[in-house]
C-alpha cells in the first residue's frame, strides 16, 4: 500500500482516469465528456445536485453501466468492464445508496459473497467466514452479530454491512455513494475514522454526499458536477461553502431556512406511555413509556443515535411498528385505537418512510400511479378518480413542489433521489393530512431539493399542520424544529426548546 498525508501536494499517481467519458439514456446524453482522475491515498468529492450525473459516472466507475463512450485508465491501462464483477477483479468496489444486499444471507454471507473462504472437501469454512466479518464489523462499531440474517436489520446497519463489503474485497478504489444517509453522529465518526485509515494505507476513494460539512471534514478534493458536465475541480480548502453551492447549482446559494414559529396553543396530539413490544422477545421493548404533545403548526423534532427508536416511534404512531403496543394517543381530543395505516390516514395522519425505495416507492409503477395510491385508499368508491383527476393533481403538485419529471408515466426509479422525495411528499399532501410523520425526509437529496423541502415544511405549519421529523443531523433539527425530543435506547433523554439546544447537549443526552 502506498502510504500518503492530507493536506500535501498530491505526488502519487492516478488509480483512475476518465477521459471525456459520455453516456446517454434513450438518446438523450447525461454525460458530457467528463475529465477526471482519482488519486491513490485522496479522497476525492463527487458533488452536484440530484440530476448532475454523480450516479451514472459511478456506475460507468463501477461495471454497471457499460454503454458509454471515451476512455477509462486503471493505472495507466485502458479498461472496459463488462459487469461489476469485472470492476471488482479489478480493484474497485462500490457501495450503493440504494444498498446492493442479498436479505436473506447473513451478514458474513453478504460480505464473502462469491469469495467465501474454502475448507475440507472445498466446502465453506463457516467459522472462518464468521471470524473474519467479526473483524471486519469491529471496525465499523458494528453490534449485531454477523450470523443475523440482513433483513432483519434497519436500513442504518444495512449501510453498514454495505460498507463492510467494500472493506472485505481489499479493494484499491472504494466509491461511496451517500454512506451515512441513514446514520447518526456517532456512525458518522467511526466511518471517518475507516476512510481515513484507508487514506493512509493509500487506498483511493470517491465520496458522494448531499452534506456539505462531512465534505469540508473529509475530502481532499472537490469534483462538482453540473448538468452531466465537470464544471469545477479545487482542493477542498480553497473552496467556501458558498462557492460551492453556486458551482452545484448555477446561482449564489439563497438563504438556506429561516425559523419561523407558527405554533398554536391547541394541542393537536397527545401521546401518553406508548411502548412498542419486540415481536419476537416479549422481554424486549422498542420504545418504552414515551410520552408528548404537539401544538397545532408545531415542528416536533426526534433525535437519537442509530437503534435509539426514531422509526419504530413514528411506525407505532401510524399503527406501522414491527410489534405490540401499550399507551394513549390521542388525535385533536379524539382517543385512538392504533391500529391498521388506513384508519389512521383516515383520521389525518400520513407517515413519510425512511427508505423510500423499500417502504415508499412501487418501483415498478410510474410517477402518476406512485403519487395516487394514498388518496386511491381515501377516494369513496361510488366516486372514483378519472385518470384525467389524477393527471391534473399531479400537475399541481409538481408545479408546487417543483417536481422534474418528463412526463407523468414515466417509471418513478427514472427520477432523481430529490424528485423521487418530492413525490412521495406529494402523495401523502394529497390526502390533506392534520399531522405528517417525516422519517429522514432530507435523506440522500441535494441542497436545492433540501431548500424545496424546507420552504413545504414552513408553508405547511403556516396552515396549521402539526409535523414530526426525524433527522440524524442535528443542525438540521435544530434550524427546522421547534422542540426536540431525544430518545436513548427506547426510552425519553430530554426534551429541548429549540433555542435553548445546542449539537453537543443532544448528543450528550442521545448517547448517556
Amino acid at each position: 500500500m502506498r502510504e500518503t498525508n492530507r493536506g500535501k501536494n498530491n505526488t502519487l499517481p492516478a488509480a483512475v482516469s476518465l477521459r471525456r467519458i459520455h453516456k446517454s439514456f434513450s438518446g438523450v446524453e447525461v454525460l458530457h465528456g467528463i475529465d477526471l482522475d482519482i488519486h491513490y491515498g485522496r479522497v476525492t468529492a463527487l458533488m452536484g445536485e440530484n440530476g448532475a450525473g454523480k450516479s451514472t459516472l459511478m456506475n460507468v466507475l463501477s461495471g454497471v453501466h457499460t454503454d458509454w463512450t471515451g476512455s477509462l485508465l486503471i493505472n495507466g491501462e485502458g479498461c472496459r468492464f463488462g459487469s461489476p464483477a469485472d470492476a471488482e477483479a479489478a480493484g474497485i468496489a462500490m457501495i450503493h445508496q440504494e444498498l446492493n444486499l442479498v436479505p436473506g444471507l447473513s451478514v458474513a454471507g453478504n460480505l464473502f459473497l462469491g469469495r467465501e473462504p474454502a475448507g475440507r472437501f472445498g466446502r465453506i469454512d463457516f467459522t472462518a467466514m464468521h471470524r473474519k466479518a467479526r473483524d471486519i464489523m469491529d471496525q465499523l462499531r458494528f453490534e449485531p452479530p454477523v450470523t443475523a440474517a440482513v433483513e432483519s436489520l434497519p436500513v442504518g446497519q444495512r449501510q453498514l454491512v454495505e460498507i463492510g463489503k467494500a472493506l472485505a474485497s481489499e479493494a484499491q478504489v472504494i466509491l461511496m455513494d451517500e454512506p451515512t444517509s441513514a446514520h447518526s453522529e456517532r456512525e458518522i465518526d467511526t466511518l471517518f475514522t475507516v476512510v481515513r485509515q484507508l487514506r493512509a494505507r493509500g487506498v483511493a476513494v470517491v465520496y458522494v454526499s448531499h452534506r456539505l460539512e462531512e465534505i469540508y471534514r473529509i475530502a481532499d478534493t472537490i469534483a462538482v458536477l453540473r448538468d452531466g458536465r465537470l464544471v469545477h475541480i479545487a482542493e477542498t480548502g480553497s473552496l467556501t461553502r458558498a462557492d460551492l453551492v453556486q458551482q452545484m447549482i448555477g446561482r449564489p446559494e439563497e438563504r438556506f431556512y429561516e425559523h419561523e414559529d407558527a405554533r398554536g396553543d391547541e394541542i393537536v396530539l397527545r401521546v401518553s406511555g406508548l411502548s412498542c413490544r419486540h415481536p419476537d422477545v416479549e422481554s424486549r421493548t422498542l420504545i418504552r413509556d414515551i410520552s408528548f404533545d404537539v401544538r397545532r403548526g408545531e415542528i416536533l423534532g426526534i433525535a437519537g443515535l442509530l437503534g435509539s427508536g426514531r422509526t419504530v416511534l413514528l411506525e407505532s404512531l401510524f399503527g406501522a411498528a414491527p410489534g405490540f403496543l401499550s399507551g394513549r394517543v390521542e388525535l385533536e381530543g379524539e382517543l385512538l385505537e392504533i391500529g391498521e395505516p388506513s384508519f389512521l390516514m383516515s383520521k389525518g395522519m400520513a407517515l413519510l418512510t425512511e427508505d423510500r425505495q423499500r417502504t415508499g416507492l412501487i418501483p415498478g409503477l410510474s410517477v402518476r400511479e406512485n403519487y395516487i395510491l394514498a388518496a386511491l385508499l381515501m377516494t369513496p368508491s361510488w366516486a372514483p378518480l378519472t385518470t384525467g383527476d389524477e393527471e391534473d393533481r399531479l400537475a399541481a403538485a409538481a408545479e408546487d413542489l417543483s417536481i422534474s419529471m418528463a412526463d407523468p408515466g414515466q417509471p418513478i426509479v427514472t427520477l432523481s433521489g430529490g424528485n423521487q422525495q418530492k413525490v412521495l411528499l406529494a402523495k401523502w399532501l394529497a390526502i390533506g393530512p392534520r399531522l405528517l410523520l417525516l422519517d429522514e425526509p432530507t435523506r440522500g437529496i441535494d441542497v436545492g431539493a433540501r431548500h424545496d423541502i424546507y420552504l413545504l415544511l414552513s408553508r405547511l405549519r403556516r396552515q396549521g399542520v402539526s409535523i414530526i421529523m426525524t433527522s440524524s443531523e442535528l443542525d438540521e433539527l435544530i434550524a427546522v424544529c421547534d422542540r426536540i425530543l431525544v430518545l436513548r435506547d427506547g426510552r425519553t433523554a430530554g426534551v429541548y426548546v429549540r433555542t435553548e439546544c445546542t449539537r453537543d447537549g443532544i448528543l450528550k443526552a442521545a448517547s448517556g
